[in-house]
């Protein structure tokens, strides 16, 4: 559909320092500044100031493997999504954590958004249901329940979309966001890894585990419709699609994969803008800064083979920065 060891190094991309032990479950960069804050499954949240140095700037332990965090909106918060079912709030100037709620099952998405009722967080859950909170109340100010358990979500006001293991794929218009506003089945058969929105949010690209992506858009037109192709493939061998990012900037969109190559992409065009070399990991996670000049991915184990796979040769985690050349954007 579209045209056309040591540690392996794209040219120019800084490697950061002080990276954690273990896998990078999310890369998440502040709506303010360069800073860079990444969770991993051994329980820390560890932040870079891009913008300066390679070093690491601080870190929390939560002591609990972490799927998830987000920023609020002035980047002095962070926020988590974690294995013991808690929602984890850490301030970076008191440098304290608490909890600030709690679900039945880990939360797996996160995120914070500021126009929904002068500021709430909505979280995602392997229980079943999406939960916002009001950090003004202990309780969550609204629950609502999705068919299965949720896979993956994304969130920009506003629209919300959630993506179940039924492979059902849920859009709610956030200001009614407890009701449904439309609900379909993937376009593609195997399990959900990815769904992002556009930047127009007028659609969404769903990624599975098959290497596969599907480019959907909510209303079609002679102008816009809805395609897939083949990805993160090589010859026989099929990778999983782990994650999908979209530049804020220009709305071209990324896609990282099992097989340690990330892919820049138009949909516009139906174009590849550019690839990554071959790394000797997975691409578990990845994100473009505010500015859509800098790029962020993780290397490492992603648990496509659980624990049997997760060995000398793969347990080794990187982060790196790649900034962007005009055709990549």
């Amino acid at each position: 559909m579209f045209s056309n060891s040591s540690k392996k190094q794209n040219a120019k991309d800084i490697d950061l320092k002080g990276v954690p032990s273990q896998s990078i479950s999310a890369i998440n960069w502040s709506p303010t500044a360069n800073h860079l804050a990444a969770s991993s499954w051994d329980g820390l949240i560890s932040i870079w100031d891009a913008g300066s140095s390679d070093d690491i700037v601080t870190k929390m332990d939560f002591q609990t493997p972490i799927l998830s965090c987000c920023w609020n909106d002035s980047g002095s918060r962070i926020f988590s999504g974690d294995c013991d079912n808690c929602v984890r709030v850490w301030d970076i100037e008191s440098n304290k954590t608490e909890i600030i709620g709690k679900h039945n099952a880990p939360v797996k998405c996160i995120f914070y958004e500021k126009q929904l009722e002068g500021g709430l967080l909505v979280t995602g859950s392997w229980d079943k249901t999406i939960r916002y909170w009001d950090f003004r109340q202990q309780e969550a100010a609204a629950v609502v329940e999705l068919p299965e358990r949720l896979y993956t979500m994304d969130c920009s006001f506003p629209v919300l979309v959630a993506g179940c293991a039924s492979n059902d794929i849920i859009i709610y218009d956030l200001n009614n966001p407890t009701q449904e506003y439309k609900r379909i089945k993937s376009p593609l058969t195997r399990q959900l890894r990815a769904t992002t929105l556009f930047k127009e949010r007028d659609g969404v690209f769903i990624g599975s585990i098959d290497g596969r992506c599907s480019v959907k858009y909510f209303q079609e037109t002679s102008s816009k419709k809805t395609f897939q192709f083949k990805c993160h493939r090589e010859n026989k061998n099929v990778y999983s699609l782990n994650q999908i990012a979209v530049n804020p900037r220009s709305g071209s969109f990324v896609t990282c994969g099992g097989d340690g190559k990330f892919f820049f992409w138009c949909k516009e065009k139906k174009q590849k803008l550019g690839n990554s070399i071959k790394f000797e990991n997975s691409i578990c996670c990845s994100g473009y800064n505010k500015d859509g000049n800098i790029f962020a991915y993780a290397i490492g184990y992603d648990w496509h083979k659980g624990r049997q796979g997760y060995t000398n040769s793969t347990k080794d985690v990187r982060i790196c920065l790649h900034e962007l050349a005009d055709k990549e954007i």
